[in-house]
């Protein structure tokens, strides 16, 4: 939406308007966390770059976090991205197509850690598609967000 209202040009503008949507998603999550609702906020979230954000905006909103990790193999990661980058499916504006190196050397390690929040962390590999592994997932994850939560805190 931010690149069909403002437009784009290259990879610099592109991380440009990354960094305010991922600003515009952690204030959205701040305003339901103070109303008390939980909420579900997803980006391939790099523990060095956003886990500062994350524990800022625990201290002022307290929730219980809850983080899954997906995974993949990282020759396959690199494929599905390039694919992803050269589809019609995928907005100009990311300007992948052309920076597909760039992200090689992260991709093939096909996992980020997860962030530095005290809470259940929960993985999945996403190599091959496996629909026992995500029912798996939903289950465990259904019954961490069936427990107690600390009083007045939501789920992130």
């Amino acid at each position: 939406m931010i690149f069909d209202k403002l437009g784009w040009t290259d990879r610099a503008w592109s991380v440009r308007v990354g960094t305010a949507a991922v600003a515009i998603m952690l204030n959205l999550a701040e305003r339901f966390l103070e109303a008390g609702c939980s909420c579900l906020v997803e980006s391939n979230f790099r523990p060095a770059h956003m886990g500062p954000d994350f524990l800022t905006l625990q201290a002022r909103t307290p929730f219980n976090p809850v983080q899954v990790l997906c995974s993949c193999d990282g020759p396959t990661l690199v494929e599905r991205f390039a694919a992803r980058a050269r589809s019609q499916d995928r907005h100009p504006g990311h300007v992948d197509a052309g920076n597909v190196a760039e992200f090689v050397p992260e991709l093939l390690v096909g996992s980020y850690e997860p962030l530095p929040l005290d809470g259940p962390v929960f993985n999945l590999d996403n190599t091959c598609f496996d629909p026992d592994a995500w029912q798996r997932l939903i289950e465990q994850v259904r019954v961490c967000l069936a427990k107690p939560r600390g009083r007045g805190r939501a789920r992130l």
